[in-house]
C-alpha cells in the first residue's frame, strides 16, 4: 500500500517515498513503456508491455525465489554487524599500537602512505561509522516495502528495493566466483591475509568494504560524473560522488572500467585467477553504486568480506550453511539477471549519453 504523500514524491521525481518508503515509478518509466521497452533505461525497472505475460510469470517465479533468500542474507548481515560492533574496542586498541597501509588504484595497486597510532584509530572510527550507516540505510530504505510479504503488491514493491537487488547480484556473482574457482588452475589465496575474529581481520575486511569502494566506484565512476555535472553547471554535482544517480551510457562505460581496474587490483596479491571473478563482482558493485548509492555497494562488499571474520568460531557452521544456500540460489538469480539483460539492447539505445535523468538516492533527499 502507498501513503497519501506518494503522489507528491512521484511528481517530484523521487524513486522512493520519503514518508512510507514505497518504491515509486521514476518519471521516465511511462515513456519507456510507451516505446515498448522491457526495462526502463533510467531506473532499470521491468516494464509490463503487451504480450509479456509469459515473461512476467517467469519473472514472478524467479523473484519469489530470490525473496526467500533475503531473510538468510539479513541474518548473515546481522551476524557480521554484531561481530563488527563487538570487536570495535579490540580494533581500537590494536590500531593504537600498529600501522596500516593506505592503498590506491592508479590504476595499479600502490601504497600511498601509512596510518598509525591516533591517526589509525580515528580512521577506524570513520570506517566503522561508514559500515554501520550503510547497513542501517539499506535496511531503512528496503524494509518498509516488506510490511505485507504475502501480498503480490508487497512482493512487487520489495523487488525494486536495494536489499532485493543486493541479494540478486550477490547470489549470482558468488555462484560465478565458485564456478570460476573450480575450473581455475590456481586458487591460492593471498599469503598475508588473516581470518577469524581477531583485530587484524576485523579491521582489514571492514576497511576493504569502505576504502575499496572509494578508490574504485567513487574514483572511477562518481568523480568523473561529478566533474561533468559541474561542467554542465548542475548545482548538485557533489551528489554524484555518493552514487544513486541513475544510468547513462557514460556511467555504464565507467562501470566496466572500474570493474576491470578492481579485478586487476587483486592480481598482485592473489594471482591471475582472481582477476575475472573480482571483475564480475566489480560489475555488480558498480551497478548497485550507480542505481542506489555507495551505501549499497559498501554493504555488498562488507557481506562478502566479513564472512572471513566469521569463518572460525561458534557461528562458523551457520555461516557455512547460509553461504551454501546463497550459492545454490545463485542459479535462479543468474537466470533472472540474464532475463533482464535480454532487454539491455533496447534500454541502451534509449539511455542518455552522458548525464542521466535526475534520480534521487537515499543520500540526496530534496525538500
Amino acid at each position: 500500500m502507498t501513503c497519501d504523500r506518494c503522489d507528491e514524491d512521484r511528481m517530484a521525481g523521487h524513486l522512493f517515498c520519503k514518508y512510507c518508503g514505497a518504491p515509486l515509478a521514476c518519471p521516465h518509466c511511462m515513456e519507456a513503456r510507451q516505446q515498448g521497452c522491457r526495462f526502463c533505461p533510467s531506473c532499470g525497472r521491468p516494464l509490463e508491455t503487451a504480450g509479456s505475460t509469459k515473461g512476467t510469470t517467469m519473472g514472478s517465479i524467479l523473484r519469489n525465489i530470490v525473496l526467500c533468500v533475503v531473510p538468510l542474507l539479513v541474518i548473515l548481515l546481522t551476524a557480521e554487524t554484531v561481530a563488527l560492533v563487538v570487536g570495535f574496542t579490540d580494533v581500537l586498541e590494536w590500531a593504537g599500537k600498529n600501522a596500516a597501509e593506505v592503498l590506491v588504484l592508479i590504476p595499479s595497486l600502490e601504497i600511498a602512505g601509512y596510518l598509525s597510532g591516533l591517526g589509525l584509530q580515528l580512521y577506524w572510527v570513520v570506517v566503522f561509522a561508514a559500515v554501520a550507516i550503510s547497513v542501517a540505510a539499506i535496511l531503512w530504505q528496503s524494509l518498509p516495502a516488506a510490511k505485507n510479504p504475502l501480498t503480490e503488491e508487497s512482493r512487487e514493491r520489495f523487488s525494486e528495493t536495494p536489499l532485493f537487488w543486493l541479494t540478486l547480484l550477490l547470489c549470482g556473482s558468488l555462484l560465478l566466483n565458485v564456478i570460476i574457482a573450480v575450473f581455475s588452475m590456481d586458487t591460492s589465496s593471498a599469503d598475508d591475509i588473516t581470518v577469524g575474529f581477531v583485530p587484524e581481520a576485523l579491521y582489514a575486511f571492514a576497511n576493504a568494504a569502505v576504502w575499496e569502494e572509494v578508490i574504485t566506484r567513487v574514483a572511477y565512476i562518481g568523480l568523473p560524473m561529478a566533474v561533468l555535472a559541474l561542467l554542465s553547471r548542475r548545482r548538485d554535482f557533489l551528489r554524484y560522488l555518493v552514487g544513486g544517480f541513475g544510468m547513462s551510457r557514460l556511467a555504464l562505460a565507467l562501470m566496466f572500467v572500474s570493474a576491470v581496474i578492481f579485478g586487476f587490483g587483486h592480481l598482485s596479491g592473489w594471482g591471475l585467477w582472481k582477476v575475472l571473478p573480482t571483475t564480475i563482482t566489480g560489475l555488480a558493485l558498480g551497478y548497485l553504486y550507480i542505481r542506489f548509492g555507495i551505501h549499497v555497494s559498501i554493504t555488498f562488499h562488507f557481506i562478502v568480506d566479513y564472512m572471513s571474520v566469521l569463518i572460525e568460531g561458534p557461528v562458523a557452521l551457520i555461516v557455512s550453511i547460509v553461504l551454501i544456500v546463497i550459492i545454490i540460489a545463485g542459479i535462479p538469480c543468474l537466470i533472472e539477471i540474464l532475463r533482464r539483460l535480454g532487454g539491455a539492447p533496447d534500454a541502451l539505445k534509449r539511455m542518455p549519453n552522458i548525464l542521466p535523468p535526475d534520480q534521487e538516492s537515499i543520500f540526496s533527499r530534496r525538500g
